[in-house]
């Protein structure tokens, strides 16, 4: 009964890390959409409605977390785009990220997370892949160069772990 017990709590306390890591990346992914789109001179009226789309890139599983974050901080991360803040500050300030000190910086979680052979990751490396191939559909029109500069700002979007597998796709085609 205690190990069912114990391994009951060790499951959420998992469980809830994860969560917790998924949030503060669609977080900074919504940070970095925004960021993007003020740099592109959009109105306030255009950015949030941009947002709530960008999130649909991600699939269902993601997309719902991220449009939450879309609906509930949506103004405040435009403000904190607007003061040139970086995202992972701008999302720990609103306390969707967690950074306690020095060990926990960044995608610390990561590590924790390789030994149980599961990535939450997963779909979102699909997503990215889904995003470029759309974004080099639309470009395709423009022509090579400005396709590849389209493609480029698109992977842009997807923050630091899949601009990464975005930027790989994109140099791949």
């Amino acid at each position: 009964m205690r190990f069912l017990f114990f391994l009951i709590v060790c499951v959420l306390a998992f469980a809830t890390s994860a969560v917790r890591a998924i949030d503060c990346e669609m977080c900074q992914y919504a940070f970095s959409v925004t960021e993007d789109l003020l740099y592109q001179n959009a109105s306030v009226v255009d950015i949030l409605p941009a947002l709530s789309s960008a999130c649909n890139y991600h699939g269902e599983e993601f997309a719902e977390t991220c449009n939450e974050i879309v609906d509930n901080l949506g103004f405040v991360l435009l403000d904190k785009a607007n003061e040139q803040e970086n995202a992972l500050e701008a999302c720990s300030d609103l306390g969707v990220c967690q950074v306690e000190n020095d060990l926990l910086k960044k995608h610390h979680w990561k590590k924790h997370l390789r030994p149980h052979k599961w990535n939450p990751f997963k779909k979102l490396k699909c997503s990215a892949c889904k995003h470029i191939v759309k974004a080099a559909e639309k470009a395709i029109n423009k022509g090579t160069d400005e396709g590849k500069h389209f493609a480029s700002s698109e992977c842009k979007h997807l923050g630091k772990p899949l601009s990464h597998v975005c930027n790989k796709v994109r140099y791949i085609t």
